[in-house]
């Protein structure tokens, strides 16, 4: 299964005012549903409407997710889907891994470049985002499947 992504297009879609302000209205109830149940982090889906008729017609579902200081998530894959992340607070490192060791992929929701903010993770490839600054993060996630029909394979 092979995805054409278009960071640049993606990138003006998630900054545009209306756009951003509906995430980061999401994003903060996701961190009060986490601090409220004490979770290392907390997923909340978002409507694809939120984007209009702006969204590549390849991108099925979206997410927001909010990570506690010090907290990781779970290795997984998606033998169905591509995944594409942008680190929307704080920084990480989205591992990945095919057939060797794990490569490191560090991400910043400040940083200048562009691929330095975004990561597409294929069709089956072992991924796990790391934390690597010393409070909560938060990542937007695009998957090419829409939610129900997503496949999470965990290590």
């Amino acid at each position: 299964m092979s995805e054409t992504i278009d960071l640049e297009q993606l990138e003006v879609l998630v900054t545009r005012e209306d756009v951003r302000a509906t995430i980061q209205a999401t994003l903060e109830y996701a961190e009060m549903k986490r601090h409220e149940s004490n979770a290392p982090w907390s997923t909340i889906p978002l409507d694809l409407r939120i984007y209009g008729n702006a969204l590549p017609d390849n991108l099925k579902s979206s997410l927001v997710t909010v990570f506690a200081p010090g907290a990781n998530t779970k290795i997984e894959r998606h033998p169905n889907a591509t995944q594409i992340v942008r680190v929307m607070a704080g920084q990480c490192d989205i591992q990945t891994r095919t057939d060797g060791p794990w490569q490191s992929n560090l991400k910043a929701s400040d940083a200048p470049e562009l691929e330095n903010r975004w990561s597409v993770v294929a069709p089956g490839v072992w991924h796990c985002p790391v934390q690597t600054g010393d409070s909560g993060w938060s990542v937007l996630a695009f998957h090419t499947v829409p939610a129900d029909d997503l496949i999470d394979e965990r290590a």
